[in-house]
């Protein structure tokens, strides 16, 4: 049993450190590359994402600690870095940025826009809540259908979530940036 659990363990951390954020910055490559016509393909976005991983799960870290470091002092100085710490994937992937520059970058993308960021995260964590809550309603949680469904769900959410989270990052550079008239 003791094996089963460190097995667990070192599946869970895998899971954490590599592969969510592999297909997350995957998916924000993939999302961003149509988005700006470059037509981008998921093999190309996937060998992208392995070039910068090492700073990409840089950035991810320094953010964690950060934020970590601000639910421990009070839940509030938490929450604000989550909001404004929450661009930092699309700085690392769109703008190959890395480590600490990744972290200022999303701090000046989100600056003067933490309402919207804020009402994007409430959304996405309440959908992901309902659809929970859902699932335990009408399947029994205990069963391999609802384990099915949910890590369905969360596939789906996480997509989703990318998707909503490029759009807004693109979207505010074009705020800050005129990042379309460059563009065209």
């Amino acid at each position: 049993a003791t094996m089963l659990g460190g097995l667990a363990v070192v599946i869970t951390m895998l899971r954490m450190l590599v592969v969510q954020p592999l297909a997350s910055g995957a998916s924000t490559k993939l999302i961003a590359d149509r988005y700006l016509g470059n037509g981008g393909t998921v093999g190309s976005s996937f060998k992208y994402v392995l070039r910068i991983l090492l700073p990409l799960l840089g950035a991810l870290l320094l953010a964690t600690l950060a934020i970590t470091g601000g639910f421990i002092l009070l839940i509030i100085p938490g929450i604000f870095l989550t909001i404004r710490l929450s661009l930092i994937s699309q700085a690392c992937v769109v703008e190959g940025r890395g480590g600490v520059t990744a972290l200022k970058r999303s701090m000046e993308l989100t600056k003067d826009s933490f309402w919207k960021f804020f009402g994007i995260f409430i959304v996405l964590a309440g959908l992901g809540i309902m659809v929970e809550y859902g699932l335990e309603i009408v399947l029994n949680p205990n069963t391999l259908t609802h384990t099915f469904a949910y890590l369905g769900f969360q596939i789906l959410l996480a997509g989703y979530g990318s998707c909503v989270w490029v759009v807004a990052y693109l979207e505010r550079r074009c705020d800050l940036e005129a990042f379309d008239l460059e563009m065209l």
